[in-house]
Formats: structure tokens, sequence, C-alpha cells
């Protein structure tokens, strides 16, 4: 037997929660954990994106870290890094 059933319509707006890292302070080869709390359990439809910004204006998609279910990121500084801000 096989059961179809119509699910609500979603609604409002999700909670994007707080980040937190492990460090403030970097070096080359340092890794950054960033974790997420009080967000918005994922929901049908909705998935987990990264993004960075020099200037904390203009925000550039993280490759390879869109996700349907880890909100976490972690991060190995690079060489030649500059500083930069992230959501």
């Amino acid at each position: 037997n096989v059961r179809i059933e119509e699910l609500p319509v979603c609604s409002g707006t999700p909670v994007a929660g707080t980040i937190a890292s492990n460090t403030t302070s970097v070096c080359t080869s340092t890794i950054v954990n960033f974790t997420v709390t009080g967000h918005t359990t994922l929901q049908s439809g909705l998935t987990y994106k990264w993004q960075e910004s020099a200037d904390n204006s203009l925000w550039n998609d993280i490759a390879a870290t869109t996700s349907n279910s880890n909100a976490n990121y972690t991060l190995t500084i690079p060489a030649n890094y500059t500083s930069k801000y992230y959501r």
C-alpha cells in the first residue's frame, strides 16, 4: 500500500541562529570551526549555505558548503590569508 499526503505549505522566516568559532586569532594552517546554535531545524527544501566577505557588505558563496543537514563549517587558513567575515 502507498499513502500519499499533501504537506502544509511552509510559512514564516527560518531563524539563522548564532555563529561561534573556536578561535579569534589565526595563523596559516590553523583550523577554525564555526558552529551554529539556536537555528531553525531544517525543513524539507531548505539548505544551509556559508558565505564570506572582505568588507562585510558584498557576500560570496563558499564553494561546496551547501548542506541539507549540517549547519557547521570548518575552515583551514591558507597561506596569504586576508581578514574576512563569515555568515
